[in-house]
């Protein structure tokens, strides 16, 4: 015999498999098993081994009590999801702080300690000083010094920094927290989907970005560390050496990652061409100057197409220029700001808000009409019809409160990058001016995707477009 404290220990998988299956193998082995919370009478050993589904009264009460605990199981999740959700849109964290943070206990005005429903102490997340400015430091390193993120790792090893729990840092601690929008004050949920597959191994995935839940900087409990500016210059950093390659990242030339061949598509390279002379008192070809400019990279390897060359101060006329038109026509910078969608995206987020309060409150509205049923006000019929009502409604708000999520998620995400654009094109000439081979490159980076070169065209592929 086996003896579990509740049937529900023997698996809790949604399709009760976990659970069949430990039968089934308990039976053929003749072992009988018992709960001490549903009690059964037992069998002699003998019998039970002869014809262990002889009393089908147990086997059903054991596939009930076994289905019983999946439901349970279920609702429990559900209302965990739930629960999170509301305390991320509540602006709070629901993980374990990230390096830069620390928990501590909330207190009121008076000084006194804050308690949940349940008597428990309510913890929040507050800045660690001394963490705060390892977090700071790995930010300037990555952004303003250049260096990459091994680099960044080594020195942090060097000088005996430790990170928040692993013995030494990794090159993945810091990836984390160059990528995590908590440190600009943002809180972003469900990014990541986690499923069960059938033999035990966890599956993740990401969401699609209109199932994210993004809190705004305002709306969070915790403090930020950096601003939104060195967050967002970060991002262009590691977008940049993923698709320009850290190579180019880190060129002395401006223009390297940023100029793709028209004709074939592929990555234009840097060359230095000497310009020579002839010196009429020695007669020899001397060196007076280089010619910079850039080529196809297929060409430079293959010789498969053509031979699609530029010079850099070409370049420099045409991209240069157009951002200074830009800058100094604000018509166009108003037009890319987009007035009117801003206005748009105002209305659809007061919408949100205002359904998500309705569908809220559909609870509430289901309580008060099942009191008014128990005291009599309301027969069992009418309750019946009010709740399918009821199910209906909230159906629907469901469906729209998603909808506008997305497009507000969508939208929020259009208009940064139009103001990013409008802030960066207006130190346009303070850029320019500096002589600051990666101040500049970051500057383009904020704008430009692309330079496309084609049969001496140039055309540039802004990241508002």
């Amino acid at each position: 015999m086996v003896a579990i404290y509740d049937n529900d220990r023997l698996g809790r998988d949604a399709e009760v498999k976990v659970a069949k299956d430990f039968r089934y193998q308990m039976r053929l082995c003749g072992v009988q098993v018992y709960s001490v919370n549903q009690p059964i009478i037992l069998r002699d050993p003998e019998e039970y081994k002869d014809d262990p589904y002889y009393d089908e009264g147990v086997i059903l009460q054991e596939s009930l009590h076994d289905w019983q605990s999946s439901s349970t199981v279920l609702k429990f999740r559900r209302r965990s999801i739930e629960g999170k959700l509301e305390r991320v849109r509540g602006g709070r964290m629901i993980n374990t702080p990230p390096y830069g943070y620390r928990l501590e206990p909330a207190r009121d005005n008076k000084g006194e300690l804050i308690l949940d429903k349940r008597g428990k102490v309510i913890m929040k997340r507050v800045v660690s000083e001394k963490e705060m400015e390892v977090v700071r430091r790995i930010y300037a390193h990555y952004v303003y010094d250049g260096k990459s993120m091994n680099e960044i790792r080594d020195t942090l090893n060097f000088e005996g920094i430790k990170p928040q729990k692993a013995y030494a840092w990794e090159r993945a601690s810091i990836s984390r927290i160059l990528k995590n929008p908590t440190y600009c004050g943002y809180l972003v949920y469900n990014k990541v989907k986690r499923r069960k597959r059938p033999d035990g191994s966890i599956d993740w995935g990401k969401n699609k970005k209109s199932d994210w839940v993004v809190v705004q900087p305002k709306e969070t409990e915790h403090e930020a560390i950096i601003n939104e500016e060195l967050f967002d210059a970060a991002q262009r950093v590691r977008e940049a050496k993923v698709s320009q390659g850290s190579s180019a990242v880190n060129s002395q030339y401006l223009w390297s990652g940023f100029l793709k061949c028209g004709v074939c598509g592929s990555t234009m390279y840097h060359i230095k061409s000497p310009s020579r002379s002839l010196d009429k008192e020695t007669g020899k070809m001397v060196k007076i100057n280089d010619y910079h400019g850039y080529v196809c990279g297929r060409w430079s390897r293959f010789k498969d197409t053509d031979k699609n060359y530029v010079n850099v101060k070409d370049v420099e006329d045409a991209v240069f220029g157009d951002i200074k038109r830009l800058a100094d026509d604000e018509e166009v910078l108003k037009s890319f700001l987009g007035q009117r969608e801003r206005q748009k995206m105002v209305d659809k987020q007061e919408l949100l808000e205002r359904k998500r309060k309705v569908l809220n409150g559909i609870k509430s509205r289901d309580r008060r009409q099942f009191r008014a049923y128990e005291v009599g006000a309301i027969s069992l019929e009418k309750y019946q019809e009010y709740q399918e009502e009821l199910r209906g409604e909230a159906e629907r708000l469901a469906a729209d409160v998603k909808e506008l999520e997305r497009a507000v998620s969508e939208g929020i995400e259009k208009q940064s990058l139009k103001e990013l654009f409008v802030r960066t094109v207006s130190n346009f000439e303070d850029v320019l001016k500096s002589r600051d081979i990666r101040k500049q490159k970051q500057f383009l980076w904020a704008i430009i995707r692309d330079v496309i070169i084609k049969n001496g065209e140039i055309k540039i592929d802004y990241r508002i477009d």
